[in-house]
């Protein structure tokens, strides 16, 4: 894929921010744009994108039935995590047991953040394994909390994916 076409790409979901059209799943979108472009995104757009998943995971959603989550998915989420890597095999393991919880998303969300080139050296393509659980999480599990509060920041994630792809 051209440099172009991801930049396309990534511009339509800045401009459904900007006009105020995004929910939880163009949240969810950036995540999946991320895994489909590994390799081909730098460290650096990783960084400054994972900032808008990590900050709704953080400040705007709850899950929408916690009780339920993680002992629904926990076949999902541990077939995903099939990479030999120690965060990945103890996330792993964790979920197994049925005691994963939403801020383990967000972690997921700051581990690749934070290793990306290392992780991509390691495992290539195969890290989008990690994403796919937020990803995931975000577009069917979560529910906004404030949507006052998460509307507003649609100007400022508009700017985050600009800046991560240049325009």
């Amino acid at each position: 894929m051209n440099k172009l076409s991801l930049r396309n790409r990534f511009l339509k979901v800045g401009n459904k921010f900007r006009t105020g059209d995004f929910n939880l799943i163009t949240v969810a979108t950036i995540i999946d744009e991320i895994r489909y472009s590994v390799g081909e995104l730098t460290s650096n757009e990783v960084r400054i994108l994972l900032e808008i998943p990590i900050s709704v995971l953080k400040d705007d959603v709850s899950l929408k039935n916690e009780d339920l989550w993680c002992r629904e998915n926990k076949e999902y989420f541990a077939g995903n995590l099939c990479i030999e890597d120690d965060f990945g095999m103890d996330l792993r393991k964790k979920v197994l047991k049925g005691n994963c919880d939403i801020s383990d998303m967000l972690y997921s969300l700051e581990y690749v953040k934070d290793n990306y080139n290392s992780l991509i050296n390691r495992h290539g393509r195969n890290i989008e394994l990690i994403l796919r659980n937020p990803e995931v999480t975000l577009r069917e599990d979560c529910k906004i909390v404030n949507e006052d509060k998460f509307r507003s920041k649609g100007e400022l994630f508009s700017k985050y994916i600009d800046n991560a792809v240049n325009l």
